[in-house]
């Protein structure tokens, strides 16, 4: 077998390629925003789990975000409805302006029934992500409004050795049989890596966009060879 000559250089410029450019991370720092290369809203989660999301078809489903942002405008550009709750004034207006017609953006303080805004609808979510305040009872109620083969998304779960009530907050979604898939990686805006978990419901499933499932990953072998020989 014929034995790979690895050019250290070249290697160290693809990989960097691959974050600056093709992840959009060297944009998302300029614009101050989260951003793929295309200038597209992208979840501040990590990129492996944005990468997971983008191959899947959202367009029949729910979702309710504690926490709004940049991923309020993703997950409306995929899925038919987007309820995002939010308590600090400064994010609710920065997207306020830009929702479609699909995005429901509520404002309101932990002081003023925060969490009971998921009750409201009356409605059960197909995806519901806590990435907002008040970690724990987002989860108690998040585990009350999931439809059976909905998903949970638990941003910056890594902060659990940190924090007591990310680890609580966790401890309770396995506890009710949801599945647990950690999601390692960098993000936007960020220099650090961090950790996007998953947590399924055992009955989920959602089409694939395409037939080639998994689609080929950003990054992936024929994109960096061809940098590679670019360089």
């Amino acid at each position: 077998m014929k034995q790979r000559i690895i050019d250290k250089e070249k290697n160290i410029k693809s990989v960097t390629r691959v974050l600056l450019d093709d992840y959009g991370y060297e944009l998302s720092m300029d614009v101050r925003l989260c951003v793929n290369k295309n200038k597209e809203p992208i979840p501040w989660y990590t990129y492996p789990a944005i990468e997971y999301f983008n191959q899947l078809d959202f367009s029949d489903k729910t979702v309710f975000e504690f926490g709004c942002g940049s991923s309020s405008l993703y997950w409306a550009n995929k899925a038919k409805e987007v309820t995002s709750l939010e308590a600090r004034e400064v994010w609710y207006n920065k997207i306020k302006d830009q929702a479609p017609d699909n995005l429901k953006l509520i404002c309101r303080s932990v002081d003023n029934n925060y969490v009971e805004t998921i009750f409201e609808s009356g409605q059960k979510y197909d995806i519901i992500v806590i990435d907002g305040m008040l970690r724990y009872p987002s989860t108690e109620a998040a585990i009350q409004c999931l439809n059976d083969d909905g998903i949970i998304i638990f941003d910056n779960s890594d902060r659990a050795a940190e924090f007591k009530k990310y680890a609580k907050a966790m401890e309770l979604l396995r506890a009710n049989n949801l599945l647990q898939v950690d999601m390692h990686g960098f993000t936007p805006l960020n220099p650090y890596t961090a950790t996007t978990s998953l947590f399924f419901s055992r009955n989920f499933q959602v089409k694939p966009l395409n037939s080639a499932h998994p689609q080929r990953p950003i990054g992936g072998l024929y994109e960096s060879n061809a940098h590679m020989k670019n360089n």
